[in-house]
């Protein structure tokens, strides 16, 4: 590992990718299988740990020196404490890191870790959430979702998944599969769903996907779903519009959503034309939190389309439509 002490922010921020589902899924077979195939390219890998003293570090082919292990802890409740120091133990350690990649522990719940990558001073200027992966497991999942509390928060970890990977392919009787798989089309709105065994699935479907990166497009939808969910479903409404939008009245009502629905609004979304903006505006929200940036100016020749993406529970409550269409200029 070379060291460059005076690297501060990297003029390209490093791709993140997070790895996330519930203990025993199958997270660090599929990691170690992805470091090996991304060799010879150097890669950082964060790893969380619910126990003091956990053993996923020594589960791992990578250099220790590109490694940090946060033991005893839970990222989704202590990520400024925690991930940011490991992420800059990692960039200034190596000023040429392929990417980051985050296990988080089976406990975790996704959500504040992708709220802190982009609202956190330091993350958004040094890395870029490349895409969130959500394992699960095609054995033992049928069983988990059983229980309440565990399958609350086996939905929130597949809920704003952009990769959803069922894994023990080579194990569980196929029926288990079919109903992991359909389980993720219902909870994983805007995922790809990969069935797999023992981590054997190409980098390509993991990295390098740009999923979070809204400066010039959004990711299309992974599969179609009902645009309205009911019941415990996790769904997904996507608003267009070919008329600009008011700023203020825009940003008003994006804050009151979060505000009134945070709970069932786990995700939101949009690439944005605003009256009298001749640059792209850009809004990515999580729970009750969300932040903008400005994107790519509008080219002359091409349509000025807003694109608004939400996930979530009970979205027909929140009259969505109805909302975002009252502050079209």
């Amino acid at each position: 590992m070379i060291s460059d002490p005076a690297r501060s922010t990297p003029d390209v921020p490093v791709p993140l990718t997070l790895v996330t589902g519930f203990l025993g899924a199958g997270k660090t077979t599929l990691l170690d299988t992805l470091l090996a195939r991304l060799a010879p390219r150097r890669w950082g890998v964060i790893v969380n740990e619910v126990a003091p003293l956990g053993i996923d570090q020594d589960l791992l082919t990578v250099d220790p020196g590109a490694l940090v292990t946060l033991p005893n802890g839970c990222l989704c409740c202590t990520f400024q404490g925690d991930l940011v120091p490991a992420v800059r133990r990692l960039l200034e350690a190596d000023g040429e890191l392929a990417g980051i990649l985050v296990e988080t522990s089976g406990l975790a719940e996704p959500d504040p870790i992708v709220t802190a990558c982009f609202m956190d001073p330091y993350l958004a200027s040094h890395v870029q959430l490349d895409a969130v992966v959500t394992v699960v497991d095609g054995l033992r999942g049928p069983t988990l979702l059983a229980d309440p509390e565990l399958s609350e928060l086996m939905h929130h970890q597949a809920a704003i998944a952009d990769v959803l990977v069922v894994t023990r392919l080579d194990q569980a009787p196929e029926p288990h599969i079919a109903r992991m798989v359909a389980w993720g089309e219902r909870h994983a709105p805007l995922a790809r769903i990969h069935a797999i065994a023992k981590g054997d699935l190409a980098p390509e479907w993991l990295v390098g996907l740009h999923a979070h990166d809204l400066r010039t497009g959004l990711p299309t939808v992974g599969h179609p779903v009902a645009a309205h969910d009911h019941g415990h479903t996790i769904g997904h409404e996507v608003l267009e519009f070919d008329r600009p939008l008011d700023a203020r009245l825009l940003d008003r009502t994006l804050c009151e959503l979060l505000r009134e629905h945070g709970d069932d609004l786990l995700r939101c979304k949009g690439i944005v034309h605003l009256a009298d903006e001749p640059e792209r505006w850009i809004f990515q929200g999580a729970g009750p939190l969300f932040a903008t940036s400005t994107g790519a100016p509008w080219q002359p020749d091409e349509p000025r389309l807003s694109r608004l993406v939400f996930i979530g529970r009970h979205l027909e409550t929140m009259n969505l439509r109805e909302r975002v269409t009252a502050t079209l200029v």
